[in-house]
């Protein structure tokens, strides 16, 4: 749908609070009333695109292989970095301001936990060293996410690096 299209450009362009709907109808080439007639407003706008963007966070997520570090940090470059990084910041913003998208956005996040479970679990089963609880990583992979989109930048020594390597060594790490 052209709206969710312009809306997903105009957020990643502006942020959320910058963005107004007239923004995103300009953005369209639609009239704010068409707006109006299929959104009720920006916050319904933006739970679309969370729907919408939540399966394609998590096949990111599900294409990662805990046990290779470089598998790891690209993930995590993918997604703060990449092409979708200013659209997470933006909806990170949404969640901020707006409380449907602070719920569904914590909703997301419980989707996201659990497939990193079971992504860590298929580590754990391939690893017999592996000694970490499948929670935490989930946790902590997410914890990076969300503070990096945060900082907006990765320049003081390299984030995603590090994490990735911490995590990496919490799947691999030998039992004590």
């Amino acid at each position: 749908m052209r709206l969710i299209e312009a809306a997903v450009s105009a957020f990643a362009k502006h942020g959320y609070a910058k963005t107004a709907v007239r923004d995103i109808c300009v953005e369209a080439g639609l009239s704010v009333g068409s707006f109006y007639y299929h959104f009720a407003d920006k916050a319904e706008i933006t739970l679309a695109i969370l729907e919408r963007e939540s399966e394609q966070f998590v096949q990111r997520l599900d294409a990662m292989d805990l046990g290779r570090p470089s598998s790891i940090e690209a993930t995590l470059n993918d997604l703060v970095h990449g092409p979708a990084g200013p659209l997470y910041r933006a909806l990170r913003e949404a969640a901020e301001h707006e409380p449907r998208v602070a719920e569904a956005a914590a909703e997301i996040r419980r989707h996201a936990s659990d497939r990193l479970v079971v992504i860590t679990s298929r580590a754990r089963a391939a690893s017999v060293r592996f000694q970490v609880d499948a929670q935490m990583v989930a946790w902590a992979f997410l914890a990076v996410v969300r503070e990096a989109l945060a900082r907006r930048s990765d320049a003081e020594g390299g984030l995603t690096q590090g994490m990735a390597d911490i995590i990496h060594q919490a799947v691999i790490a030998p039992r004590s």
